[in-house]
């Protein structure tokens, strides 16, 4: 009787650790650019858009004008280059969105964007090495952080 109950105690409590490992983990959702509009983010992120060709992100009510000193690194690889997005909403701190600019051969540069405001953004570089890539976290200078700042802007409608 008591290794019985002992048994459904020990079931119980892996239960609610499941449970509570599966509430507090999350995985980021694939998003994916179509004619410029970003499909998969909920509705409360909407209207959401990627203009390729302006380097243009809108999120909702606003908007980001990627600066050109990250341009210019963006398109320094650009051969074969695919774009892949990303973004989280369902986690405890702040919703993400992160856009690759990658190239199978060549690495390329990962941005990562506060989904509410677009204001939070940092970046990172994808360098090639044998057996894979490294990642390495680009430093904004203090006048590309101002730039950063700048680009965003309220979102026409």
């Amino acid at each position: 009787m008591y290794s019985q109950a002992l048994h459904k105690l020990a079931l119980l409590s892996l239960i609610s650790f499941c449970t509570i490992i599966n509430v507090q983990a999350h995985m980021a959702k694939e998003i994916f650019l179509k004619s410029g509009e970003l499909i998969g983010l909920p509705d409360s992120y909407l209207p959401a858009r990627f203009d390729k060709e302006k380097y243009i992100l809108t999120i909702k009510d606003k908007s980001f004008k990627f600066p050109d000193f990250l341009v210019n690194l963006i398109k320094s690889n650009t051969e074969k280059q695919k774009i892949k997005m990303h973004a989280s909403w369902e986690h405890d701190g702040d919703p993400y969105i992160t856009i690759e600019f990658m190239t199978e051969a060549n690495g390329g540069c990962i941005c990562f964007f506060s989904l509410d405001n677009l204001s939070k953004l940092s970046a990172s570089k994808e360098i090639p090495v044998e057996g894979g890539h490294r990642r390495e976290h680009i430093t904004f200078s203090e006048a590309q952080q101002k730039a950063i700042r700048n680009g965003v802007y309220q979102a026409k409608k």
